[in-house]
C-alpha cells in the first residue's frame, strides 16, 4: 500500500514508512507529518514495496520495521543501501533484543529505537539518521547493547589492534584484503561512537570485550 503524494523539496526530511500494522502506521504517519521539517511522501506494509518506494522517491530516510510479510526489515533494508546509498535506515520494533539490533545493524541501518519510546525521541532519531548520525538511545546503551552488536568479525581486528597489530597485519592474520579490513575498522568505531583505533581499544577493554594479558 502506498499513499502518493509529490516528493517535498529540501530542507524537508523525506520519509518513507515501512509498517504491516495500519493502525500503527497511521499513526507514526500522522504524528510524522504533524512535525514541522518532515514529510512522508510514501508508505508500505511489506518490504518489497518499501525497498520500491525507496528506489522510486529516493527519501532521506526509510524507518523500516523488522518484522514484516514476505521480505523481512533486514532483507529489506540490505537492498535499500545496496541500490539507493544515500537514503538511511531508521529500524523500529517492538522488541529491543540485541541480535535484532545487531542483525539490523550489519544489514546497513543507521539507526533503531523501540516502537514505545518518547516522541521527542522519536522526532531526534529520524533527524540524527538524516544527518548521517547513527542513533541508539540511551537506555540501549545502558543495557549494553553496543557490546553485542560488534560482529566476530570486527572482535578479532579490535583484539589484534589490541596488541599493536597494523592494518596490513590484521588484514595478513584474518585472511582477508585491507579494503575488507578497513570497513570492519570503521563500522566497529561507528557502532561504538569512537573515533580512532586507539579510542576503540580503550572501548573495547573497558567493556570487556577484549582483555589486555
Amino acid at each position: 500500500m502506498k499513499t502518493g503524494k509529490n516528493i517535498a523539496v529540501d530542507p524537508l526530511i523525506r520519509i518513507v514508512l515501512v509498517e504491516d500494522l495500519r493502525l500503527f502506521r497511521e499513526l507514526v504517519r500522522g504524528y510524522l507529518e504533524s512535525v514541522v521539517g518532515f514529510s512522508v511522501v510514501a508508505e508500505a506494509d511489506n518490504g518489497a514495496d518499501g525497498v520500491n518506494y525507496v528506489k522510486l522517491y529516493r527519501p532521506h530516510v526509510c524507518i523500516m520495521d523488522i518484522t514484516l510479510k514476505g521480505l523481512d526489515g533486514i532483507e529489506a533494508t540490505k537492498k535499500i543501501i545496496a541500490s539507493c546509498g544515500k537514503t538511511r535506515v531508521l529500524a523500529i520494533s517492538a522488541s529491543s533484543k540485541p541480535d535484532y539490533i545487531r542483525r539490523m545493524m550489519e544489514a546497513g541501518a543507521c539507526g533503531y529505537i523501540c516502537k514505545d519510546c518518547p516522541p521527542s525521541m522519536f522526532c531526534e532519531a529520524v533527524r540524527s539518521v538524516a544527518a548521517g548520525i547513527r542513533f541508539f538511545p540511551n537506555e540501549t546503551k545502558e543495557k549494553g547493547i553496543k557490546k553485542e552488536l560488534l560482529s566476530k568479525r570486527e572482535v578479532q581486528l579490535i583484539r589484534l589492534l589490541s596488541n599493536n597489530c597494523t592494518m596490513p597485519e590484521i588484514a595478513d592474520e584474518l585472511n582477508l584484503s585491507y579494503s575488507t579490513v578497513n570497513v570492519y575498522k570503521v563500522r566497529a568505531m561507528m557502532k561504538t561512537g569512537t573515533h580512532t583505533p586507539t579510542e576503540l581499544v580503550k572501548y573495547a577493554i573497558k567493556k570487556g570485550i577484549v582483555n589486555l594479558d
